[in-house]
């Protein structure tokens, strides 16, 4: 019986991982782990309105990599308190947590929404009432994650200064006429927080 030499078998085996390696997955670029990530949530904006923040933002459709995210699954959006007038911190992910900010928001996007969250259009609308004082700047941050948990990095930090709104104008009245009716009021005279309204 003639055997086969070594080097003969170590060529076969060689053939045969070669062979194995060709057939078993999908083809493709190598692509960077970092790359895969979704894009951050982008226009962030905010107004004041009554005692509260109103923040939204636009969920990404993308990941970094420009391919499609088709499983945008959740949302956070964070906040941190800063003294008027000073320049954002930087925000900087560790986790699913943003290095100095509070997380105020976590919304699932295929459950029923929070209270104070609307969603639709691809936007999401937050209203956040949780501690705020007036002439205080508040900072938010919002990051999207996909179902098998790969966060975006943090949004554009969005400052906003929480400032009184005036309140309701007192004495006021109507007169009704034959084809209109007159309204008077007085101006205000304070913020809703009490403070007098100057001018």
């Amino acid at each position: 019986m003639i055997r086969p030499s070594r080097g003969a078998v170590m060529a076969a085996g060689l053939a045969m991982a070669v062979l194995a390696l060709v057939g078993c997955g999908k083809k493709g670029n190598i692509v960077a782990p970092e790359r895969r990530l979704p894009l951050p949530p982008s226009e962030m904006r905010a107004s004041v309105e009554d005692r509260t923040i109103v923040v939204r933002w636009v969920n990404p459709r993308n990941r970094v990599d420009t391919s499609r995210l088709r499983d945008l699954a959740l949302m956070r959006l964070f906040r941190r308190e800063e003294a008027p007038g000073a320049p954002p911190k930087p925000a900087m992910l560790s986790g699913d947590r943003v290095v100095g900010y509070e997380e105020i928001a976590r919304i699932v996007l295929d459950a029923a929404p929070p209270a104070g969250v609307q969603m639709g259009g691809g936007a999401v609308t937050v209203t956040d009432a949780k501690g705020l004082s007036v002439g205080r700047s508040y900072v938010y941050v919002a990051t999207a994650e996909d179902a098998t948990g790969r966060s975006s990095s943090p949004s554009q930090p969005l400052a906003v200064t929480f400032i009184a709104a005036p309140a309701p104008p007192p004495g006021l009245a109507a007169q009704a006429g034959d084809t209109q009716v007159r309204l008077r009021w007085e101006a205000p005279r304070t913020f809703i927080d009490g403070t007098p309204a100057a001018g």
